[in-house]
């Protein structure tokens, strides 16, 4: 049983520059889609105050007629850009906005009917969907533990992932993405506490998981997690071995023209 649902078809394309100023300028004009196309380009160019406002505005204004899945992007990447704009506090309405909507989109309980999957039994069945139901409800906290971490509600974020990982374990699902993913944020939550050796310990057990899924960014997170942990324990043969890794899935994930990838001699 397929455990993704059908992505949105409304994506973002390129935009040129002068279409890009123009739009930004003047975000009460266009269509919907060039808004989305503009809000989607500021993002990945980083220009944040600018995604921002126009995510904000996508989000709120019934009259772009969004579906529950574009409302669930875009209410991401505006709580990751807060971050990167080091607004948590903005950040976090967005945050859970985003985990609310997930729970709006769980409870229509779309998703692929018996019918489709003929070979499998009843309890098979049921087993499937409910452990795709828990991870897209651990998927959807990620952003918001983010969040908490960065307003150093420390016991909050733990709490959470804490509560991930037990349901997760309960369905006896450890080796998913999900379950890497949450490790990975406990060794984040150790690090910011300066708990380095910790943090070391619990990304070590996320980059074991994650590492199946080396395509994603999230493995190059743990890497550069990792390094960073090495270089304040002054461990810097550790450091240089995980930097010259991170680098390596850096260009496996991105390719080789991308400006951000240097070589490690």
């Amino acid at each position: 049983m397929d455990d993704k649902r059908k992505p949105d078809s409304r994506g973002s394309r390129k935009v040129s520059s002068a279409s890009f100023k123009k739009a930004s300028e003047n975000p009460n004009r266009g269509t919907v889609e060039a808004l989305i196309n503009v809000a989607m380009t500021a993002e990945a160019r980083g220009e944040y105050k600018i995604a921002i406002t126009l995510f904000q505005k996508l989000i709120v204004e019934p009259k772009h007629n969004l579906t529950l899945e574009q409302i669930l992007k875009f209410t991401r990447l505006a709580s990751s850009s807060c971050r990167h704009m080091k607004n948590p506090d903005r950040a976090l309405r967005f945050a859970e906005k985003y985990v609310a909507v997930g729970q709006d989109m769980r409870d229509l309980d779309e998703y692929p009917p018996k019918s489709k999957y003929p070979d499998m039994s009843e309890e098979e069945f049921q087993a499937s969907r409910l452990a795709i139901k828990a991870r897209e409800s651990v998927n959807a906290m990620e952003e918001l533990i983010f969040v908490h971490i960065d307003l150093k509600n420390y016991d909050l974020a733990l709490g959470i992932i804490n509560e991930c990982l037990k349901m997760l374990e309960n369905l006896n699902i450890k080796d998913c993405q999900e379950y890497g993913v949450m490790l990975f944020l406990l060794g984040i939550l150790n690090s910011r506490q300066e708990k380095y050796t910790e943090a070391l310990l619990e990304c070590n057990k996320a980059k074991i998981i994650l590492s199946e899924y080396k395509k994603d960014s999230e493995y190059l997170a743990v890497l550069n997690e990792m390094a960073l942990c090495h270089l304040k324990l002054n461990q810097f043969n550790e450091m240089f071995v995980l930097y010259k890794e991170a680098v390596d899935s850096h260009r496996n994930i991105y390719g080789d023209k991308n400006p951000e990838c240097h070589t490690v001699e």
